[in-house]
This record gives C-alpha cells, structure tokens and sequence, in this order.
C-alpha cells in the first residue's frame, strides 16, 4: 500500500462515494446512458477490427496487439475467439472508466484531473448527449477521448486519469477494503484488453482499411506500431 501510495491519494476521502461513480448508468441518467451505449458501440467495432486484422493476413499486428512490452511482440497472437459475454465483461470496463470521467468532470472530491485537451472533449460528449445525441458525433470523440486518456504522458502537469481510475478499482466498497492481489489483478486484465484493440481502431479504422491499402499501399504494421510504441 505505500509503494502504489493509494492510500495517500485517496486520504480523507469517502472511498464509497467515489467508487459509486464508477458505476454502470442508470436509466435516470438519461445523457449518461446514451454516452454508455457510445462507448459499447465504439468496443464493438474494435473488437471487429481486430477479428478484420486475421481475415486480412494481418496478423503480425496480432502477435503486437497481445504485447505488453515496449519494441517486442508477443510470441503469441492476441486472442480473436473471445465469446461475446467475455467481450462484453470486458469492455464494461471501459464503458465504467468514461462514465467515471463524466460524473467528475466537476466533481473536486474524487481527485482525477484531466489536461485540458481530455477535459474539453469531455465537455463535447456532454453536449452531444445533452442535445441530440448524435451518434457518429458522439463515437468519435469517445475513440478521441479514450486515445487522450491512453497516451497521456507520464510527466504532464496533470496526474495519469486512467491511473486513478485502475486505483478507484482496487477498492472493495462491499467489504469496505482494498482488494487483494487475486480479486484485483482480473481486473487489470480486462482492462488491458481494452487498450490495445482501442489503439488499433484508432490507428487503422475499420470503415478506412480498403482505403488505407489502395491509396497509401502503406506497411499497416508500422503504420499501427508508430502509435502503439509512442
């Protein structure tokens, strides 16, 4: 607990009342919920992409995508045969994160800071919601956003949001502790799924692939691992 300074973080504030926050919308958080069903469709196209990637012969991207390490693939292909409700358990993950973002976007007591970049798009999907809810609108700047959240630098002023979040996780609010080692790392796992395919559909959008090869004729590889190594 002193090494990851959790503890520090997060003094003398009520751990519950941040944990809810994190929480799945409900269905009286109308423009919450449409942002949640963004974020839903957005993991679904990825999760597309990736199944895309291996019907293309792509699959050096594959043996990258399942990497955690900086300039080494994997020796193994990321898994394309994930089952629908194993998806979905995952990438509700996400779906939580950007709720989270949402809900302190204005809230000081939780402790997340945003830079001003993330900040500014969250208050975009805010007003998408708000108005009409468009979807593609809405979409791509969840992808935008998540991008931001993923590559935030190490040193910026600001603190690491999705750190925060990995933190507000560890927190057990049935039991009232910190979670121990074996309930917590699954979690860090589902959301480590979510990363990379999110880094792929950014890098090499689905709807933009054919287009990608006929007028770029580009390595899809680099193309992908330029943002993926930054």
């Amino acid at each position: 607990m002193r090494r990851t300074r959790w503890l520090r973080d997060f003094a003398g504030r009520g751990m519950n009342e941040i944990v809810k926050k994190s929480w799945k919308s409900t269905k009286e958080e109308a423009s919450l919920r449409g942002i949640w069903k963004s974020v839903k469709r957005v993991m679904n196209r990825c999760e597309k992409g990736v199944r895309d990637c291996a019907d293309r012969n792509w699959s050096l991207i594959l043996f990258w995508l399942n990497s955690c390490e900086d300039n080494k693939a994997d020796i193994r292909l990321f898994n394309i045969d994930v089952k629908s409700k194993v998806h979905k358990s995952y990438t509700e993950y996400w779906q939580r994160f950007i709720c989270y973002c949402m809900r302190t976007l204005r809230d000081k007591m939780s402790g997340i800071q945003y830079l001003s970049k993330q900040r500014g798009n969250l208050e975009e999907i805010a007003k998408i919601a708000e108005e009409d809810g468009n979807e593609d609108g809405m979409d791509s700047r969840i992808l935008q956003l998540s991008m931001q959240l993923i590559m935030h630098f190490d040193y910026a002023k600001r603190k690491f949001a999705l750190m925060h979040f990995l933190r507000v996780l560890s927190y057990d609010e049935r039991n009232g502790r910190w979670r121990d080692v074996n309930s917590y790392t699954p979690i860090l796992a589902d959301m480590q799924y979510c990363m990379p395919i999110l880094t792929l559909q950014h890098t090499l959008s689905l709807k933009s692939r054919d287009k990608f090869i006929e007028i770029e004729g580009g390595d899809s590889l680099e193309v992908f691992r330029k943002v993926r190594d930054r």
